[in-house]
């Protein structure tokens, strides 16, 4: 079967939220016969309130915990994406503003459909954090479809 998504990609971070995400972003890659990459970002934080810094896109340091474990949770989603018969499936790790690294991504690599989770923050969450759903559906140069628990 074919469909509208031949490529789809999925932002995971170790969440429910984004394991729900995972799970849609599968599903559809299985119904549609799609390419399936799976990206995390390992977050980088500059100093509050200080100058922007620069952060590499590509992740090298594997001697952090947060970045292997980053790895292993690819890895394990790659495989269990390929168990259940997708037939392409590719992992990217970055590290960075997630925001950035993952819009970054979307404007070199052009998916036909992004897949993301939703921690359904309070409007006062939003205005301190942000929403990096929010931030994608408004930014991504292509279709966003955020998973939104349900209430």
């Amino acid at each position: 079967m074919t469909g509208p998504f031949a490529s789809i990609t999925v932002a995971v971070d170790g969440s429910p939220h984004a394991d729900r995400a995972f799970a849609h972003a599968l599903g559809l890659a299985k119904a549609f016969g799609a390419s399936l990459t799976i990206i995390s970002v390992v977050p980088f934080h500059p100093a509050a309130f200080g100058a922007p810094q620069l952060a590499p896109q590509m992740v090298a340091d594997d001697d952090d915990e947060e970045v292997r474990a980053c790895r292993t949770m690819l890895e394990k989603l790659q495989a269990r994406a390929l168990g259940e018969g997708i037939g392409s499936v590719v992992t990217e790790l970055r590290e960075g503003l997630v925001v950035d690294e993952l819009l970054d991504y979307l404007a070199h690599h052009r998916p036909e459909l992004l897949v993301v989770g939703s921690r359904g923050l309070s409007a006062t969450k939003r205005l301190f954090l942000g929403s990096v759903s929010e931030s994608l559906v408004h930014h991504a140069p292509c279709p966003v479809l955020v998973d939104r628990p349900i209430a």
